[in-house]
């Protein structure tokens, strides 16, 4: 099996909001952290550790980002950009409990295809999603 390592936080991944940049650090080492696991064959315990690490983390990064969204969207564009946001997280959640659902099971999984999601989400998400809403927030501080 490859070697896969999720790495996407460079420049253009910055955000400019201490915080967020952190956590999404954070958050790609956890994605990470389930790759290794699943490619070492960790015990099953030890995986699903991880994945609820996972899991719990994206939870508190996905309610730091949408305290954020409350302060600063305004207009209903803004609002509604906002509840798109939002159901990107509430998206991966759901992916990340059926991958936990699936380990508790003992049942197959795609190691390739799930890194596959996970890099292509955290792309996505943070390339365009949030720096999006990093860059409501900079223009709402600079007013």
């Amino acid at each position: 099996m490859k070697d896969y390592q999720i790495s996407i936080l460079n420049e253009s991944a910055v955000t400019g909001i201490e915080e967020i940049d952190r956590q999404h650090r954070n958050l790609l080492n956890l994605c990470n952290d389930v790759n290794n696991a699943l490619e070492k064959n960790l015990s099953s315990i030890s995986t699903r550790s991880i994945v609820r690490e996972l899991l719990s983390y994206s939870i508190y990064h996905f309610n730091t980002e949408e305290l954020l969204m409350q302060e600063y969207a305004c207009t209903e564009e803004e609002k509604a950009e906002t509840g798109e946001h939002i159901a990107q997280h509430r998206q991966f959640a759901r992916r990340i409990v059926s991958l936990q659902e699936k380990l508790l099971k003992r049942e197959y999984i795609d190691q390739e295809e799930l890194l596959v999601f996970l890099t292509g989400w955290i792309n996505d998400h943070v390339l365009n999603t949030d720096m999006a809403l990093a860059r409501l927030i900079h223009q709402k501080q600079e007013q």
